[in-house]
């Protein structure tokens, strides 16, 4: 059937060629006018207007292949958390965020301590000889 109509394929094909190699080649020229002291100036080489249909052909279904994978485990995330909502009655999550928090939190918080408490060490030679908070 695909060889049925081969010369739409390979016309649509063509056409989508000459359209991202048309925006390559135009996306190379706004940077070659640009000055050299501009921040966005980049350094192409210009194989690779040539190179941009190919690429383009090869990161697309990848992207999409991605996409549908990402699709697939957020819908199964969804379907997991509610069985596991409908099954276990008890907040089970918020014990696991509590427990995580505070075992993330309490280092970071000691952490802050000790840094603001730190130029206060520094000036005053009574505070130096106080215990870092543990």
């Amino acid at each position: 059937m695909l060889f049925y109509h081969l010369d739409v394929v390979l016309k649509c094909f063509l056409a989508f060629w000459l359209f991202i190699t048309l925006i390559a080649f135009s996306a190379y020229q706004v940077n070659s006018r640009r000055m050299p002291g501009n921040p966005k100036k980049r350094d192409y080489q210009p194989a690779a207007i040539v190179l941009a249909p190919i690429t383009f052909l090869v990161l697309t279904p990848l992207a999409i292949l991605l996409f549908i994978v990402l699709v697939v485990f957020y819908g199964v995330f969804l379907i997991f958390f509610a069985f596991l909502l409908i099954t276990f009655r008890r907040p089970f999550i918020f014990i696991l965020w509590n427990r995580f928090a505070t075992w993330v939190g309490e280092p970071l918080l000691k952490i802050g301590t000790y840094l603001i408490l730190l130029p206060f060490r520094l000036i005053n030679p009574k505070l130096r000889q106080q215990p870092v908070p543990a």
